[in-house]
């Protein structure tokens, strides 16, 4: 059974890699939705489905066979499924004292594992802050001094 999972979960991973690279916004949509009717977990959409078929596009940009902004729209393409989903997904109250600050330092515009961290961290019922791409590290010390998270 576990084996026959992974397998289903592989070809739903295949299947929206190719509609983030054709940036396909219905086949991307219906891969999710197939996701979610078969009660995947939020881990299992994230680390099986949606982070190997980015990395994916990465490779197909790196290849030059998609356009930068084709890799673009497939990333926007992923961030409107990580809101619906984590929408879904994480809890309405804390259930663990746990504290979590994500941030991407200063330079680093490759955000979208941060925020999907955070998103399983919400999940888990954590209290999780997302501040985003490239910030400049003295503005992380200076937030992580005041909020002191348990993890940052």
């Amino acid at each position: 059974m576990r084996s026959e999972r992974k397998e289903n979960l592989e070809g739903s991973q295949v299947e929206y890699a190719l509609a983030l690279a054709r940036g396909d916004t219905e086949a991307s949509h219906l891969v999710i939705e197939d996701l979610l009717t078969r009660r995947c977990s939020l881990g299992e959409i994230y680390s099986q489905v949606i982070a190997p078929a980015l990395a994916n596009v990465g490779d197909l940009w790196c290849k030059k066979e998609i356009s930068v902004a084709e890799e673009h729209l497939a990333t926007q393409l992923v961030l409107s499924h990580l809101e619906r989903l984590s929408s879904m997904f994480a809890w309405r109250d804390r259930l663990s004292s746990y504290r979590v600050l994500v941030g991407c330092v200063e330079g680093e515009r490759h955000w979208v594992g941060a925020r999907m961290f955070v998103d399983l961290c919400l999940s888990r019922g954590w209290s999780a802050e997302f501040l985003g791409p490239d910030v400049p590290g003295n503005a992380l010390i200076d937030i992580a001094k005041k909020r002191a998270p348990h993890v940052v």
